[in-house]
C-alpha cells in the first residue's frame, strides 16, 4: 500500500517540494539554507552559540538580558528566510505535510531536555483564530510528536484567556508584553 501511495504522492522536500527520498528530509539546497542548530546552543532558548563548550550554565546575550520564565528550551533551526517560509506555509497555507518533519526535527533536537515520562502540551489558539485557520499547528505537531515517540499529549492543558493581535509585525519585547497573561493552565 505504501508503494502505491508513494507513486501517487511522492515524497517532497518540506522546503521547496522537489522530490526527495524521505518526507522527513530536506533537499540539499534547502538543507544549506535552513541553518539547523547543532553543537553549542543556549540552554534557555536553544539558539545557536559560537564555541564548542558544553556548559549548561552559559546563556546567550539575549537570555541574559531578557530572562526566560522556562527552565530550558531547544530550537530546531535559526529563524531565517527558509525557516520562516516553512513555518508560515504550515500556519497560513495549510501545508499539513510539514507536520511530520517538524515533529521529527523537534523530537531529535529536544530529546535531551525531556523529563522522564513527559507530557506534551501545545500552545493554544484563541477560538476565533483557530476557527479562521481551521487548525492549531502547535496541537498538530504535539500530537505527531506524541505518536512518533510514544509520549502523552494533553491538548487542553492550557487555555487562551484573551485574544492577542497578530505578532508578526512586533518586536520581541512587544510580543512578550502582548502575550503576558494571555494563557493559563486549564483547570478542566
Amino acid at each position: 500500500m505504501q508503494g502505491v501511495l508513494q507513486a501517487i504522492y511522492p515524497h517532497q522536500c518540506p522546503g521547496c517540494r522537489v522530490l526527495v527520498q524521505n518526507h522527513l528530509h530536506l533537499c540539499p539546497e534547502c538543507w544549506r539554507e535552513a541553518h539547523f542548530i547543532a553543537g553549542c546552543a543556549c540552554p534557555k532558548c536553544g539558539g545557536q552559540m559560537l564555541g564548542d563548550h558544553d556548559d549548561a550554565n552559559i546563556l546567550c546575550d539575549d537570555c541574559l538580558n531578557n530572562p526566560r520564565p522556562w527552565t530550558s528550551g531547544r530550537a530546531v533551526f535559526s529563524y531565517n528566510a527558509k525557516a520562516r517560509s516553512m513555518i508560515l506555509a504550515l500556519k497560513r497555507h495549510d501545508r499539513h505535510d510539514l507536520i511530520a518533519p517538524f515533529a521529527h526535527w523537534m523530537l531529535r533536537r529536544g530529546a535531551d531536555i525531556f523529563p522522564p515520562s513527559p507530557v506534551l502540551i501545545p500552545i493554544p489558539l484563541h477560538w476565533q483564530r483557530q476557527w479562521r485557520r481551521r487548525f492549531n499547528q502547535s496541537a498538530l505537531i504535539a500530537q505527531k510528536m506524541a505518536q512518533m515517540a510514544g509520549l502523552e499529549c494533553c491538548l487542553d492543558g492550557l487555555k487562551k484567556c484573551r485574544r492577542t493581535p497578530e505578532l508578526k509585525d512586533h518586536t520581541a519585547e512587544e510580543r512578550r508584553k502582548l502575550l503576558h497573561a494571555s494563557m493559563a493552565i486549564n483547570p478542566a
